[in-house]
């Protein structure tokens, strides 16, 4: 959760391209949480 507000602050510090790339990592980092036992 904690992962997720940094992410969203550091929003407004990147390009656009940036915070796309942060989506797609974030969504890969919910998808390994997910997979996890």
């Amino acid at each position: 959760m904690l992962f997720l507000i940094t992410i969203i602050k550091q929003k407004r510090l990147f390009h656009t391209r940036s915070w796309k790339m942060s989506i797609f990592l974030i969504y890969g980092y919910e998808m390994s949480i997910a997979m996890s036992p």
